[in-house]
């Protein structure tokens, strides 16, 4: 069994494969088995992070480079990697730490507000469909789909999940983040205010 590490914004091109991080009992723990370990979240410090009821959600901006150069080691064409890296990228990591109980995820549910109205993170299927189509290799598809945040994840205390997430349009200027997770069947939510897009290269 790995044991509980993960990837960071600065680490994404030291070899991201691994975005479930199990605890010692977690159902996860024989699928992360595949996945190399990387560094621990904990050991390095988000853009932005917030601690709720338990739990902790960082989040990190990439830059256009940073993301271009990952996925073009992981076999994507320069014009799909470059697809991918126009979008506004953020490294998200989602722990439970105390949460006492069960904390599932649903990204779908997730909101950014900006000063235009309201998004969401592009979902995962449609950068699927998207790679599908310009006949991106399966291990290039497969490398993406374990790069990214879960679309759906329950995790119990001490697991935590890692991977990238992506808004296009790209928003102008500061937006919050409105997330929301629930703990053992009981809804929480909260905004993690000031995020903004990393420059480009």
């Amino acid at each position: 069994m790995l044991p509980r590490k993960g990837i960071r914004a600065g680490a994404v091109l030291a070899g991201l494969i691994c975005v479930i991080a199990p605890g010692p009992h977690s159902r996860a723990a024989r699928a992360a088995e595949q996945a190399q370990p990387v560094e621990d979240p904990a050991a390095v410090r988000p853009d932005w992070q917030t601690a709720d009821r338990g739990a902790m959600l960082g989040v990190s901006r990439l830059s256009p480079g940073q993301v271009h150069a990952f996925y073009r080691a992981r076999g994507f064409d320069s014009e799909a990697a470059a697809e991918y890296a126009a979008a506004c990228v953020f490294q998200m990591v989602l722990r439970n730490d105390a949460a006492g109980g069960t904390l599932a995820s649903r990204l779908a549910d997730w909101r950014i507000r900006t000063a235009a109205g309201t998004q969401r993170f592009v979902p995962l299927e449609a950068w699927e469909r998207e790679w599908s189509r310009r006949g991106v290799s399966e291990a290039a598809r497969i490398a993406f789909r374990w790069a990214q945040f879960p679309p759906l994840q329950d995790f119990a205390p001490g697991d935590w999940i890692m991977g990238m997430v992506a808004l296009t349009p790209r928003p102008k200027g500061k937006f919050e983040l409105d997330y929301t997770w629930s703990i053992d069947g009981i809804s929480h939510r909260g905004t993690l205010r000031g995020l903004e897009c990393a420059a480009g290269d």
